[in-house]
């Protein structure tokens, strides 16, 4: 598995570097596991990830904007 995205994208949000260091990290585990019980599921949230970003972008939150747009421009 490549670098998970969301967990960047929570880290954003946190200015701690401790904290943002465990964002990612629990991120990662969460991730890791989940793609693990279910199988082929990360090609599936890589694919729909970008159609989440932009449902998100109506929610105008300005830590994540940079973000979001950068994981619509990745999905076209």
């Amino acid at each position: 598995m490549g670098q998970p995205t969301l967990g960047a994208a929570a880290s954003e949000q946190v200015s701690n570097r401790l904290m943002k260091a465990f964002v990612r990290l629990f991120h990662a585990v969460y991730l890791r596991r989940y793609f693990q019980l279910r199988p082929g599921g990360e090609d599936e949230y890589r694919r729909w990830l970008p159609v989440v970003a932009v449902a998100r972008l109506s929610e105008n939150i300005p830590e994540l904007e940079g973000w979001l747009v950068k994981q619509v421009r990745k999905g076209l």
